[in-house]
């Protein structure tokens, strides 16, 4: 009986434990994006740093093609302010003639992520890759490397477009693919830069954490003041048909 009493007891501990990490998920993922990006800060000013990174980059470059070549500065001008903006507008007349002028709204503000860059850039102030690094430079961009502008907003872009989509898009086969679409161009978009020479991984990387620091912040918003836009989501989540 005693055992019986403690095995119930530890159970019930473990369930309030895992109920806490559910309810707090949210914090503990941006706490440690934040200690991600605070690592990075201080791996970019060590003295061997930038030869790491030169390494990876000019690995990457081994791949260099013509065709590739020609795909990643497509995909780096997708990621520029005007790309992602030209590319908001058709989801932004979605979500407007579908009732949803929150997310009509929020959405193409996400082209900000730009802008909220800049002021980070600020602080570190670190150079780009360039000839002393033997990387080669095949598409040339000014200011500050570290965080990478294009990472930071094409994970803020298309995270946001991920989340608009779990939401709004009732099939789930349809879900998953532009779902997946979504991550697979923000990651081509991270990839570009480093292959065209404009930033090290480790900028491309703390882009990434400043993104989904800023797109949890963006959701966090939407959520709080639109509630009514998010209640097409029990419908999705009951909704498994594939029709």
């Amino acid at each position: 009986m005693v055992t019986e009493t403690a095995n119930t007891a530890r159970r019930g501990r473990m369930a309030a434990i895992a109920a806490w990490l559910r309810l707090r998920r949210g914090v503990i993922a941006v706490t440690l994006l934040f200690a991600l990006f605070a690592c990075l800060t201080f791996f970019i000013k060590l003295p061997q740093s930038r030869q790491w990174d030169a390494d990876v980059s000019r690995f990457v470059q081994r791949a260099d093609t013509p065709l590739l070549t020609t795909l990643c500065e497509g995909l780096t001008a997708l990621g520029t302010g005007g790309g992602l903006l030209i590319l908001s507008l058709p989801v932004g007349v979605w979500l407007w003639r579908t009732r949803r002028p929150v997310g009509a709204i929020l959405f193409p503000l996400t082209v900000a992520g730009h802008a909220i860059n800049i002021a980070v850039k600020a602080l570190f102030n670190r150079p780009r890759p360039g000839v002393d690094d033997h990387v080669l430079v095949i598409l040339a961009a000014q200011g500050s490397s570290f965080p990478s502008g294009h990472a930071q907003a094409a994970t803020l872009f298309f995270g946001f477009l991920a989340v608009l989509i779990a939401i709004h898009v009732r099939t789930r086969r349809a879900r998953h693919v532009l779902i997946a679409a979504a991550v697979v161009v923000a990651l081509a978009i991270c990839y570009s830069r480093v292959y065209l020479g404009g930033h090290f991984l480790s900028d491309v990387v703390g882009g990434i954490a400043a993104g989904l620091i800023c797109l949890w912040g963006w959701t966090q918003f939407y959520r709080r003041f639109a509630a009514q836009e998010f209640a097409p989501q029990a419908s999705n989540n009951t909704g498994s048909s594939d029709g």
